[in-house]
């Protein structure tokens, strides 16, 4: 059984391999995004945070401003938070350091 985040985050990667399809789903995406940011900015287990972060990475490859707020969100978070987060955090920003 695949949880909603997993579901989520297979969606993301569905469409970043599938581009046209992005505009049909214009509405969720932005809600996704919204949700995520809330999810990485209050107390969820970290689970949910990796995958938000990733989802989030992957959503903002169309949009420069996501990347620029997650990088934030990532460096402000990085010595707070548990190995698993850190590492999943590190390999996220050098993406998004290589995408500049």
């Amino acid at each position: 059984m695949v949880s909603i985040n997993e579901g989520i985050i297979l969606f993301a990667l569905y469409l970043d391999k599938n581009p046209l399809e992005k505009e049909k789903y214009k509405t969720n995406i932005k809600q996704i995004i919204e949700t995520g940011f809330d999810w990485m900015l209050s107390e969820h287990k970290i689970a949910i945070k990796v995958y938000t972060m990733q989802t989030i990475f992957l959503f903002g490859k169309d949009q420069f401003w996501i990347h620029k707020e997650l990088k934030i969100i990532l460096e402000n978070n990085l010595h707070k938070e548990s190995i698993g987060y850190r590492n999943r955090a590190l390999k996220i920003l050098d993406k998004i350091n290589i995408l500049k």
